[in-house]
């Protein structure tokens, strides 16, 4: 095992070496992986990960024992070789931060597969040697998986043939497309309605199972959601959902609030979301329980196995373990809806919540009446929010370029705050537990009147 700034040559270094288990190399001087590491006939981990690298010789094939093989942020590489299907016993296959834009036809040969990120979508084309999404079929066992360039799917007929939905092991999941946004958070492509219909269809068929507990969707460009994700109460082990670069969606996927071991969502650059309305965060209300079994109750983000979960329908609280809540460029978000604060508690282990890049006017009342742990707020470039109120709980507050802010009041039990550029904030009042005050201002001539009274 070798980490950083190591020069190594590794041929004369394999040669007296004929039984190692594990080579682990990582972000050490390697440009060339010798033709001599197919005589390591019992290596079971191979890891290059960072390195220069940027062929992988085709005696790989001899290693019939590997179980891992890791090429993670080697960016020479741009091809997988035939004879990596000769790998029948790999269990990890990882080319995250590869230049692999293709996979070798008949890569569903490798059905012992626990864990493969990086793997990269390709249009069907029987006279291609590429495999396209559909030899993700046979692999049965997967548990973590990512999809890149999901863009790329002709149809959602071929995204079907995944069968995500079958996968009955698969607990982690990254859909990717290649984003629309451009740095400025906008969408920066024309996009065909065609287009559109095609990506949701795609979506559509790839289907988690429900047993999913991580899900990462990046980049998805359609104007609708697919029924899957419109009401999301079926997938009773989620705790952990990220949306990125959600670029032309209007709305969030409803019944999150359902789900009884989410207990991290974040949306980063969603430009097109105008309002959270309630059925985002709308429980089952009312009716008789349906007779199911609860589920015990986890903690945090606590990983472990679970079966899917079926929801008594009178379980009466909305996001019941969620820690970590986060908006990020949501750039037309003006409104946050919480019309059912006096018909059942919401969100009673939230610690942290970050709102970012908006034009939200207020948080609603019903955040600091629920919300009844959080410690840690986090408010950057929200256009038109005028105050920061009544949380009981809160200890940690950051307000950075917030120009419409006016009042920071009635927060008995915060202790620390970081200020900077909030140029119309007058009041800091009701702070009886402050401790630490961070102020920046770069264009003021004096401190504050606000300030002033503090010390």
């Amino acid at each position: 095992m070798l980490f950083g700034n190591i020069t190594v040559e590794l041929k004369d270094l394999l040669n007296n070496m004929s039984s190692l288990r594990v080579l682990y190399l990582d972000d050490v001087n390697l440009v060339e992986l010798p033709d001599s590491i197919s005589h390591l006939k019992h290596l079971r981990f191979l890891c290059l990960c960072g390195t220069s690298i940027s062929t992988i010789p085709r005696g790989i094939g001899n290693l019939k024992f590997l179980l891992v093989l890791d090429l993670c942020g080697c960016t020479n590489i741009s091809q997988l070789p035939n004879c990596i299907l000769e790998l029948q016993k790999l269990r990890l296959l990882n080319f995250r931060g590869t230049s692999i834009t293709s996979v070798p036809r008949g890569f569903g040969k490798l059905k012992d597969l626990v864990i493969l990120w990086g793997f990269t979508t390709h249009s069907d084309n029987s006279t291609d040697v590429w495999c396209s999404i559909e030899e993700l079929g046979p692999l049965s066992k997967l548990i973590r998986l990512d999809i890149r360039a999901l863009e790329k799917a002709p149809s959602g007929s071929m995204a079907a043939k995944a069968m995500l939905s079958s996968k009955h092991h698969l607990i982690d999941l990254d859909l990717i497309f290649t984003t629309r946004l451009g740095v400025n958070g906008e969408v920066r492509d024309d996009i065909s309605e065609e287009e559109h219909e095609r990506i949701e269809d795609v979506l559509a068929n790839l289907c988690p199972p429900t047993c999913m507990e991580e899900l990462d969707i990046i980049g998805y460009f359609a104007h609708g959601l697919p029924q899957w994700m419109r009401t999301m109460s079926a997938f009773g082990s989620l705790r952990r959902l990220a949306l990125d670069d959600y670029a032309c969606c209007t709305q969030l996927p409803n019944g999150l609030g359902q789900l009884p071991f989410l207990d991290y969502f974040w949306v980063k650059r969603a430009p097109s979301v105008q309002c959270i309305r309630h059925d985002f965060l709308h429980p089952s209300l009312g009716g008789e329980a349906d007779g199911k079994e609860e589920a015990p109750a986890l903690t945090g983000t606590q990983n472990k196995r679970r079966q899917p979960h079926h929801i008594s329908r009178g379980a009466g609280v909305a996001f019941p373990k969620l820690v970590a809540l986060g908006f990020v460029g949501m750039l037309e978000w003006t409104e946050w809806e919480w019309e059912w604060e006096q018909h059942v508690p919401a969100m009673p282990a939230l610690e942290e919540l970050m709102i970012q890049d908006c034009e939200l006017q207020r948080l609603p009342a019903g955040l600091a009446q629920h919300a009844c742990r959080l410690r840690e707020l986090y408010l950057r470039n929200i256009q038109h929010l005028v105050s920061v109120e009544n949380f009981p709980s809160l200890v940690k507050l950051w307000s950075y370029e917030n120009p419409s802010l006016e009042r920071i009041s009635n927060n008995p039990s915060l202790q620390w705050i970081d200020i900077s550029n909030c140029q119309a904030l007058k009041e800091l009042d009701g702070l009886p537990s402050l401790r630490s005050l961070e102020w920046w201002d770069w264009v003021a001539d004096a401190l504050p009147e606000y300030l002033r009274r503090q010390t």
